[in-house]
Order: structure tokens, then sequence, then C-alpha cells
């Protein structure tokens, strides 16, 4: 009995072993046939081979047909480490004759694989997908986890940057282009899908919260390598189950709905599908390169230097907006830098110092090297470009006095510029405007650049938006706030009225308080010209004097002493003529032929310039192309001086036979006339004296007697700041000079130079020598580190006592 249960017991064992036995066999036939017969790649490929059989129409073809093999294809790729076996399937790549097929047996389009030996580079490199698999799910990457799956059509482009620059993939010469051939519009938009990327992407100021290597803000992720992050990088805790697991998708909702994909993010949505795909196809080109494994195509292209107006689109506009006057943030406020008060008041420094180092307490980042990655010479960039936005203010030559209307510019001043300046002019926070002296000295000129360029990095902004008529308008007003000037009549009926001698006794007085430290003491000159030499006071007139003592010489040291009284006005004539004991000088008889001014040009170029500088602006001679001067002094008065020069001067004849280093004909000395005619009806920028005067001694001089109140490096203190390229640009050596000389009657600023009760008691030779020194600050380095400024005044003291 038990020897029959083993029996059956045996036997049912061995039919089990055979059912097994045979199932597997069947396994395997099935896994055989279905790997070898049924697998997608066999039956693709036989596909292919009937397809061969049907284009087989000449002997080549057939030849083809014949030799093609339904079997597993693959490049061996050892620049990557990898197989590829995507040619099983997609045989017909490099066959032209497929060009109208469907995939996957269509030509590859373009000049890709003409430029891309797929031998050497295989299809993944730029497809992505799993290039080893044989099954097209497998081969695609759609399954969970494989990390990089088939792109897209139109994303494919975007792993060019793999192997080749960004700077050289763009353009209708790009190498995109050159890949892409003639293969139709659709290859064309894919090219500019990418472009269009690029576009928005850096104009839509992206990099302001992103990094991308190395530069950017840091409120949202860096985004260097955000081209090569699998979709284990991306959170899809907020998508529906049905929605897909894809790194595209996830970017593409992303860009359209923020806050769906990310509910933190404050990322502004974009405007339109079609700019979230090509964002979209640009973020997932923003990869880590290969390197140049390969020649050729890969050489990087020339990149250039990205303008002010670029860099601010990319770092700058997503916050503060394309126009700089605001950006799109959800729930993010930020200054409106497109604002006319606030250009007019922030210097270049206040924004090189802001974007380099940010604002603490605010979600302003630093920009500078270390932060966000920007060099000095970048942010400088931005910095012009949010300047160009500022006007360029009214046009100089616009701007007079006498075309203003006081009554108008004292509206405007009283709302513009007396809350620094004061009601009246006298001064507060800023400068006093109503003393005599500054009004002496400050031509037109001066006041108005003063008003349309400001003082960048003081509390004076520049009145850009001003048109010319307001500026006109306000300087009228300045202009009242001093005494008017006696009339040529009252200052005759004083003189009449005073005796000679008297009147001289007085005049020297007034001479020497007001006068000597630049004409010297018996005016023989210093800083100015002689003026009691016998070749001026035996040609001139008295109403010439009058002229020269109540308007001055406009941007020269020579004040308009308008608000002297018509008695000292005459006592100072009559002074002056004390020393005109000689007999009147006989002017150059006959009447002066009209000059030509382009000829007279080229002799004053030759034989006047090099003392009385370009264009008669002044130089170690006197400023001949003044307007005051010219519009005082008759052609044949210039014709006496320009001849036979001046007795007591440096000033030679030019008349053949005279001391002056070039003789010049009558006819040339006229011609030389109405170039000086022509030239002071120009506009001249403020004159300055190159070369005139030791920098060396000048800074030695300001430490001992100016530092105190201007500063160490004439930044400001209790005086107002005088290391300010503005103010050096609008100034001239003779206002300056006039300055130190005269102080400012009614402020601090008392007269600087030796005689006067200032504290330095300068020479008046070496004022020169000061100006020379302040002139080394009017092309300030960029950067320059600088210190904090307090208010040293006694307005500013008690407005602390009281708080």
């Amino acid at each position: 009995m038990k020897e029959r249960d083993l029996e059956a017991i045996d036997f049912r064992i061995k039919v089990g072993l055979l059912v097994v036995s045979l199932a597997t066999i069947a396994c395997l036939a099935a896994a055989a046939l279905r790997e070898n017969v049924f697998a997608d790649w066999h039956r693709l490929r036989s596909e292919y081979a009937r397809l061969l059989e049907e284009k087989a129409t000449d002997a080549p073809g057939k030849a083809a047909a014949r030799q093609f093999e339904v079997r597993i294809v693959q490049n061996y790729l050892p620049d990557f480490g990898t197989a590829d076996r995507c040619i099983t399937c997609h045989a017909g790549v490099e066959d032209p004759r497929m060009a109208d097929e469907p995939q996957p047996f269509t030509t590859h389009p373009g000049r890709y694989l003409e430029l891309h030996d797929p031998a050497k580079f295989g299809c993944t490199v730029c497809h992505q997908g799993q290039g080893a698999a044989t099954e097209i799910e497998d081969a695609h990457g759609r399954t969970e986890f494989w990390d990089y799956p088939l792109l897209e059509p139109q994303l494919v482009r975007s792993t060019c940057t793999k192997c080749h620059p960004r700077e050289a993939l763009f353009g209708d010469d790009g190498l995109i282009a050159l890949a892409d051939g003639d293969h139709g519009s659709g290859s064309a938009s894919a090219r500019r899908l990418l472009e269009r990327g690029r576009k928005a992407f850096v104009e839509g100021g992206c990099l302001g919260c992103h990094v991308v290597g190395g530069k950017g803000g840091t409120l949202g992720p860096d985004l260097t390598l955000v081209g090569e992050k699998t979709r284990h990088g991306f959170d899809f805790s907020h998508f529906t189950r049905d929605e897909p697991r894809r790194v595209p998708y996830w970017l593409r909702k992303h860009f359209l709905d923020p806050r769906a994909a990310s509910p933190t993010s404050i990322m502004p949505a974009v405007a339109s599908e079609e700019e979230a795909e090509a964002l979209t196809a640009y973020v997932l080109s923003l990869r880590r390169p290969l390197g140049q494994l390969f020649g050729g195509g890969g050489a990087a292209a020339g990149q250039s230097e990205a303008s002010g107006r670029e860099l601010y689109l990319q770092y700058c506009s997503a916050c503060h907006g394309a126009d700089g006057r605001g950006g799109n943030v959800p729930g993010l406020r930020t200054p409106n830098l497109n604002n006319p008060d606030t250009l007019a008041a922030a210097g270049d420094d206040f924004y090189r110092f802001i974007i380099e180092a940010g604002r603490s307490g605010s979600r302003m980042p630093a920009w500078g090297e270390g932060h966000g990655g920007l060099s000095r010479d970048e942010i400088d960039r931005i910095v012009e470009y949010i300047r160009s936005w500022q006007p360029d203010g009214a046009d100089l030559t616009e701007v007079r006095a006498d075309s203003g209307d006081p009554r108008v510019g004292r509206s405007y001043f009283t709302g513009l510029c007396a809350g620094c300046h004061g009601r009246g002019g006298e001064g507060g926070i800023g400068n006093s405007l109503d003393s005599p002296t500054f009004l002496a000295i400050a031509s037109d000129q001066f006041l108005a650049e003063s008003i349309i360029h400001g003082r960048p990095g003081t509390a004076m902004p520049a009145w850009k938006h001003l048109p010319a008529q307001a500026v006109s308008d306000i300087l009228a007003y300045l202009r009242t706030l001093r005494r008017p000037a006696p009339s040529l009549g009252e200052v005759v009926a004083s003189g009449v009225a005073a005796s000679t001698r008297r009147n001289a006794r007085v005049g020297r007085v007034l001479f020497h308080r007001h006068c000597a430290s630049c004409h010297g003491n018996r005016g023989e000159g210093l800083i100015g010209p002689s003026i009691t030499s016998p070749g001026l006071l035996g040609v001139v007139d008295d109403a010439y004097i009058y002229r020269a003592i109540t308007e001055g010489r406009p941007g020269t040291a020579m004040p308009a002493w308008q608000h002297l009284p018509a008695a000292d006005v005459s006592a100072l004539i009559a002074y002056l003529r004390s020393f005109d004991t000689g007999p009147r000088l006989q002017l150059v008889r006959g009447p002066i032929e009209r000059g030509d001014p382009q000829v007279g040009e080229i002799y004053y170029r030759t034989a006047c310039q090099s003392c009385h500088g370009e264009e008669g602006s002044g130089g170690v001679g006197p400023q001949i192309a003044n307007p005051v001067f010219l519009d005082s002094v008759s052609d044949d008065m210039l014709l006496q001086w320009i001849g036979y020069g001046r007795p007591g001067t440096a000033m030679k004849g030019f008349l053949p036979g005279q001391q002056g280093p070039v003789a010049l004909r009558r006819s040339q000395i006229a011609d030389v006339i109405a170039y000086l005619r022509e030239a002071g009806r120009k506009p001249h920028r403020p004159a300055t004296r190159p070369g005139v005067g030791n920098p060396v001694l000048g800074k030695r001089l300001y430490e001992g007697t100016c530092a105190s109140c201007h500063g160490p490096n004439g930044e400001g203190a209790s005086g107002p700041q005088l290391n300010n390229p503005a103010f050096l640009r609008a100034a001239s050596d003779g206002f300056l000079a006039a300055t130190i000389v005269l102080g400012r009657e009614g402020t601090p600023m008392k007269p600087m130079v030796r005689g006067q009760e200032g504290i330095g008691q300068i020479e008046p030779r070496h004022v020169q020598d000061l100006i020379a020194y302040m002139r080394t600050w009017q092309y300030p380095e960029r950067w320059r580190t600088t210190r904090a400024i307090p208010e040293i005044t006694m307005r500013a003291v008690e407005e602390g006592r009281k708080n």
C-alpha cells in the first residue's frame, strides 16, 4: 500500500515538473517571440524593411533594401560612456527619401546630422530619453524611474547649450539657424521659441530674483542648472492626480499661475501661454556645459558687453518695472526710480552704493561682487541707464535773466527754493543767495547751471524738468535781491557835486577795500589786469569804467559792483583818473574795413590764443571775448590795443614795427576783431586756466585755510561742499578767485587774501594755486570713499537742542 502511494506521489511530481517545464518553455518561447518577433523594435524594423522595398526604384535602392536586416542596431558612444539604439526604430533619419514619411521613419530635419554624426553623438544627448531601450515607452523614458524622458519637439533645442555657448546659438547667423538649414517655417518658429524665451527671461527681470551663473538675486531659487533637474527636484504635491509629473509641464504651469504650482511664490504670472512655452524652452537650456569635447561648431562666439539698459532689464525690472515706474511682483512695493524728483535729488554715488550694498531692512539685495555678482563697471552702466530717464534740462543758451519775469520767478522760488534757501534767499539748509558779493560774481550761466544740474550728493536737486523760461524767471527774481545799479547820469552828477581831489581820496579808500586784492595797490595788476596803465586810461572814457564797475565781467573774477551807490562809483572813477596824467592817446585814424571772422580765427590762434585762451575765454591774459567787454569797446579801440599794445603790461603791439611776436597788417587785425565779435556772441563754458597754478602748493594752502570749514577733502562741513564736480563745472576760475578774495558778505565766509579779515591771509599770487588744487576734484574717481557730512550750522545746533 505504501509503495503504491509513493508511486502516485512520484507520478504527480513528475507531471507537475513536466507542466512547469512546459510552461517555462512556453514563457521563454513567448518572451523570445515577443523580443524578436512581436517587439516594438522588430515590428517597426519589419515595417521599415517593407517601406525600403517600396522606395527601391533604382539599383542602389534595391541593394539597400536587400542588405537591410531586421535586428537591433546601436551606436557605441565612448565619449558619453553609453550605447544608443534609437536608430533601430528611427532607421530613416539619414535617408532623404523618407522626408515625407511619418515618425519613426522620417528623415531628420535640417542639417543636424550633417553637423552632428549620430555615430559620434547619438540621439539622446539632444532629445533625451533612454537610448539603450528598444520598447517605445521605455525608450521615450515615460517610465516612473527614468529621470530624463524624451523632450517635446519644440523643446529639443534647449539642449544645445550642453555643448555650445549660449551666445553662439541665437540669431539668423547663429548655430541653430545653421543647423536648421532650409527646413521650413516650423523650424524657424521653434528656433525663435528659444530666442523669445531668452528675451522674456532677460527683459522680464528674472535675474532680479534668481541666480544664474553666480549672478542674480536671492529671493527665488538658483536657476543655474535648472535644465538638468529631474522631476524629483520639483514639488508636484499641489497638482491633481491627472496632471502629468513632467518637468516641462511643471514649468509651464508655474509660469502661467505661480501660486498654483508653488503657493508661497511671489513671482508674477506671464501674460500668455506662448510666453510660458518660450520661457520653458529657455529655462530648460540652463545646463552645465559638457565641455568642448568636439571641435568645429562648438567654438564660442564673441560675447558683446551688456548695455546699461540690458543689465537693468535683467536684474532690476522685475521689481522696479521695465520703465522704472514700479514692478508687478504681488505684495512687493518698490520705489519709483523713474521719478523727476528722485532723479533730481539722488546722485550717482547714492545709486551706486544702494545697488552694490543693498538696503537693510528691505527686500533690496546687495548686487556687488560676492553678493549679486555684478561688477562695479556693470553697476556704473545700470546707473547711467537710470540717469538717462532724467531730462537733459533747459538749453543754457535760452536762459537769460533779462528775458525772465521776476514776479513769476518769485512764485517758482517760493515753491521750489525757499524751503532750503530761505524766503528771501537768506540761507538755511542751503547757501545764502542774497549776499551782495555772491550776486556780484555769479553770472547768469553759473546760476542757470546750478539750478538745472544741481549739486549731486548734496541737498541741492537738479531741476532739469524746468523749461528754459522758468529758469529765466527764477534768475530774474534772484537779480531783484540786489540793489539796482545807479545810472551813469547819477554817477556823473555825484562827481560834479564833489570836488575832484576829495572824490579821488574817497575812491582810494574804496579801491583798497574792494579792488586792490585783485588789481594791486596802485592798479598795476595781480589776479586781475592792470587798470591804471596809460594804454587803457588814455583810450577809454568814463562810461567804459562805469560799465566795468557796475556790470563787471561775467564769468571772470571781476564782480558786478552794482550794489555800490553812485557816490562810491564816482569816487572810484575819480581815483582811477588820478593815474591818467598823460595826454589822450590818438586812436588809429581812418575807417576800419570789415574783417573776415574765419580768417581772423586763424590769426587769433597763431598770435593771441597762447595768452587769451581758446575763443578769447581767458588764460594768462584777460578774457577778451567777454560780452560786456566787447559791448563796451569800439573797433578802433580794439585796433589800437592790438596794433600798439598796452604800455605797462605784457600786451605788445602787433602792427609791423611794434614788438609783438607776430606782425599783423591792419586788415589782418580787422579779421581778428571780426572773429572776437563773433566769439563773444557764442555761449562759453566757464573759463578755467589749466597749467596756471601749483596744485601741490594749493593743497597745503587748502589744508591750512579752508579744510576747517569745507572739510579735509572739500566734502563740506560748516561750509558748503567744494569737492563737487557739478559745482566745479559751473564755476569759472574767476568765480572761485573772486569768492576767495571777496568772501561772501552776510555769511561766515570772509575774504581770504592778505590784508583782509579772513582766517587764511593768502597772498594774491597764490590764489590760483588754491584753485588749481580744487580743479583736481573736478574729475573724481568713481566709487570714491566719502564720509557722512552732518550739518554744522547755528540753525542745526538750535534744532538739535530743541529736539
